[in-house]
């Protein structure tokens, strides 16, 4: 039995390329210096029991009965990589033309379906994906300061993941009117829309 252990080889006419100058073979027989195997003895070294390191100077090949593998070190020539430009786009309103958008706000990450609209909230960013790489990027336009008020009626339309209501979120916040109405209404309901729990957890509502 003859095995190659180290390292990974890609396999070429019967040629086992290797990039290194090395390499680690199991045999259930004895590595013998142009008897076996065509190196010199200086380049054979015995690790363990059936485990030998031989180098590979620029072709080993070992043979016995029926157990041959020849090993060739192989330069893998590097790939230059051209840097893909992205594309930047600032929109209020967005529609998605394809299925390669994803949405990229304080809820986490959502995939868009295509002809879907996405309003450009504060924090909101709509990326394109091709073959996994990032080619486009949408942030919000031209924003302005909304109220506190049109804050919160924005969060609960357009985010409409909850989560258990917890009252020790906020006892150590000085809460605004409008936060507090609405804190009161989640404690009764037992439930606190996501969006407008970090909103007023940044004291923006």
């Amino acid at each position: 039995m003859l095995t190659l252990l180290w390292p990974p080889a890609s396999l070429s006419e019967d040629v086992s390329l290797i990039e290194a100058d090395a390499a680690y073979l199991y045999s259930t027989f004895e590595l013998q210096a142009h008897g076996n195997i065509n190196v010199h003895s200086e380049n054979i070294m015995g690790i363990d029991k059936g485990i030998t390191k031989v180098a590979v100077q620029p072709r080993a090949k070992v043979y016995k009965k029926n157990a041959e593998l020849t090993l060739e070190f192989y330069e893998h020539e590097s790939v230059v990589l051209t840097e893909l430009p992205i594309v930047h786009k600032t929109a209020s309103d967005f529609q998605v033309a394809d299925n390669t958008a994803y949405l990229f706000n304080r809820s986490g990450v959502l995939p868009l379906s295509k002809g879907a609209i996405v309003k450009m909230t504060p924090g909101s960013e709509v990326r394109h994906y091709s073959s996994g790489y990032l080619y486009e990027v949408v942030t919000p336009q031209g924003l302005v300061a909304i109220s506190e008020e049109l804050l919160l009626q924005d969060a609960q339309i357009y985010y409409k993941r909850s989560e258990p209501f917890v009252w020790n979120d906020f006892v150590s916040l000085n809460l605004s009117q409008i936060a507090f109405q609405y804190i009161e209404k989640c404690e009764a309901t037992g439930l606190i829309n996501s969006a407008v729990k970090n909103l007023i957890k940044e004291g923006r509502i």
